[in-house]
């Protein structure tokens, strides 16, 4: 095994810079019946040559195995535990660590590589993602020295909910490792997230973003709009919870939601005597010690909490708690885990008539509204927005401005359309429904973004500095076209897309154009009409023209002719390139009330041949043959696939 070759500066940035655009989180495949998963581990416990590591299923016994290959191989095999060295001749596996990975592509030798998250796919795999950290060790001592030096600026800064998560830059051919720290600034009305970027590994400030003059304005802005609104009186509460509560939640906009155990009632699950509930803490800042110190709150399992509002909230607590709710049964129904942030604090009754709801943290705070103006911004839309707002925290921390900013936004709106899909609850194609007074409609609309005069639906409209509720409308728009238009794909299977998406490939600084690859990458995953995907995304003008699918389609071949745990249904529709030698025929087999679709050319072709359970395909052709499975049913089954040479 030859030394694995240092690569110059440029070399480094041309060979991976598609990965360090998302912090080396490199993406990988285990292959079922090749590979087992432990709890804590990933390694590797039959021949390596079963992994598709490559383009076309190349053996990783290839001579023609370019370096970006080599490099991607050396993420893999480090990620499953086997140090890699590499030969462009004969790469495998040898005697070396993530630190010789490291200095192969320029890191610093106290800089190095940690699987940071991994999903289950539908075929039977499992795909992950890297990030790069530096001596293993976290940087707040950095962050706190910055703070002694910046705690300035007149406001309270709210150290507990301070965030921070690292990337990756390369300036100049140099890789850096650097913070993003989000501090929060609090006031009587409002919560405002400063920025400043750090390097991880010496604590200089390289950037500074939203920070005092952003803080001062959103301050101002506040006291104009909330000049008019007084102070309520704090409401005592009494001390059981109940199984299957009895109130009402809703307001008077879009109607009550009764909760209770009848026929027509939602059924509200909470705990009783001071138990807590695995959805989360709703708190309110009505009680003592308020939103940042306060007790769950607690009421009789009869009466319900008594936390109306004036501006026609029947129950802002119930409300966040059933919104809490709904989100860890739609990840478990729907999506077969668990919610990625569990036991979230929600704090109700924030701020004074605050017209707004946001996450901090993993804390979501919502306010009361004004009266006249706007109902509390608790409703199911809205709690399921800004608990998104968590998730892409944990997994790709979207900056809030720029392009990366309409994403973050289009993303927990996609939840919101998600949640309300699933309850049937405010089962429209609008966010922000029953909020506004003067929009009870909702203030966004997915069919339509421009309707709201402000709102673009299309990537040249898109202009620098734009805020980000405007130019989600773009993202939004392909939502409605994909899960509304298209006829395949569904709001359930949708969203999922974006979800792998947001765990796997996107970056804090994703373009639209980055974040529209990441979407089409998860719809293989997911088993999503890619043509859907593209004809979506083109109609509001994002170019999928250099988004490659090597990394995540699956491959056939006479070496490697067989899948296990397969799923498929009548939406999810799993496809695979089959590789045949010099063009000859093959037959599939699979389970019995499974359609098989052979097409070329593309997946989603009109079939050269079709058939359920087996089918022939004769060959003889000189472009790409894809094979592509149905189930009969909207249920979701597991089968195995096998081709024949």
């Amino acid at each position: 095994m030859q030394k694995a070759e240092r690569l110059s500066p440029s070399e480094t940035l041309s060979t991976v810079s598609e990965f360090l655009s998302c912090m080396l989180r490199f993406l990988f495949q285990i292959r079922s019946g090749a590979q087992s998963v432990d709890t804590s581990t990933v390694h590797i416990t039959q021949s390596v040559q079963y992994l598709s590591l490559f383009p076309h299923s190349q053996p990783l016994h290839a001579y023609s195995v370019t370096m970006a290959s080599s490099c991607y191989l050396a993420v893999l095999l480090v990620m499953l535990g086997c140090p890699a060295a590499l030969s462009h001749q004969n790469p495998g596996i040898g005697k070396g660590n993530k630190h010789g990975l490291a200095d192969m592509l320029g890191l610093d030798p106290d800089m190095s590589l940690d699987l940071l998250h991994s999903e289950p796919t539908i075929f039977g795999t499992r795909q992950g993602r890297m990030r790069v950290s530096c001596n293993g060790e976290t940087v707040e001592d950095h962050v706190s020295d910055y703070v002694k030096r910046n705690n300035n600026t007149g406001r309270e800064l709210q150290k507990e909910y301070m965030r921070s998560s690292r990337s990756l830059r390369v300036e100049d051919g140099e890789v850096r490792v650097v913070e993003e720290v989000s501090f929060l600034f609090t006031n009587e009305v409002d919560v405002v997230r400063g920025v400043v970027v750090i390097d991880a590994c010496n604590g200089q400030q390289l950037e500074e973003r939203n920070m005092k003059a952003a803080i001062d304005e959103k301050h101002r802005e506040n006291q104009e709009s909330n000049m008019e609104t007084q102070s309520r009186q704090r409401r005592g509460a009494s001390k059981t919870l109940s199984d299957c509560l009895t109130g009402t939640g809703g307001n008077s906009m879009l109607g009550p939601v009764n909760f209770g155990d009848g026929a027509y009632e939602v059924c509200l699950v909470v705990e009783q005597s001071g138990g807590e509930s695995e959805f989360g803490r709703v708190l309110s800042g009505r009680e003592e010690g308020g939103c940042f110190g306060g007790s769950p709150i607690s009421f009789t399992c009869s009466e319900g909490p008594d936390d109306a509002t004036e501006n026609g909230g029947n129950s802002p607590s119930l409300d966040v708690a059933f919104g809490l709710q709904t989100i860890f049964r739609v990840f478990r129904e729907w999506y077969d885990m668990e919610a990625p942030v569990p036991s979230p604090t929600a704090c109700v009754h924030y701020g004074d008539n605050l017209n707004n709801a946001l996450s901090v943290g993993e804390q979501l705070l919502f306010g009361d509204g004004l009266l006249g103006f706007s109902a509390p911004f608790t409703t199911l839309g809205a709690v399921c927005h800004e608990y998104a707002h968590l998730i892409t925290e944990k997994y790709s921390n979207l900056q809030h401005d720029g392009q990366a900013g309409g994403v973050n936004d289009a993303f927990a709106d996609a939840f919101s359309r998600a949640c309300r899909k699933f309850t049937g609850i405010d089962d429209t194609w609008y966010e922000g429904s029953g909020l506004l007074v003067n929009y009870p409609q909702g203030f966004r609309c997915y069919a339509d973004p421009t309707f709201d005069g402000f709102s673009i639906d299309n990537l040249s409209d898109y202009e620098a500095g734009m805020d980000s509720h405007r130019s989600c409308g773009i993202f939004n728009k392909f939502f409605y076209c994909l899960t509304e238009t298209q006829g395949t794909t569904t709001i359930r299977d949708g969203f999922l897309t974006y979800l792998l998406a947001n765990e796997l490939f996107w970056a804090p600084d994703t373009s639209f154009e980055d974040a529209a690859c990441g979407i089409l990458r998860s719809s293989v995953l997911a088993g999503v009409n890619t043509e859907s995907v593209r004809t979506c995304f083109g109609s509001v003008g994002v170019s999928l023209d250099s988004c490659s699918l090597d990394s995540v389609e699956q491959v056939l071949s006479e070496d490697d002719p067989r899948r296990k745990n397969v799923i498929v249904s009548a939406t999810v529709n799993p496809y695979f390139r089959v590789r045949a030698s010099d063009g000859a025929g093959f037959t599939v087999k699979t389970n019995p009330d499974v359609t098989i679709m052979v097409s070329t050319g593309s997946a989603y072709a009109e079939p050269e041949v079709s058939g359920v359970g087996k089918v022939k395909f004769n060959g003889d052709v000189d472009s790409d043959v894809f094979v592509r499975l149905q189930g009969s049913s909207d249920e979701r089954e597991q089968v195995d696939i096998r081709v024949k040479f």
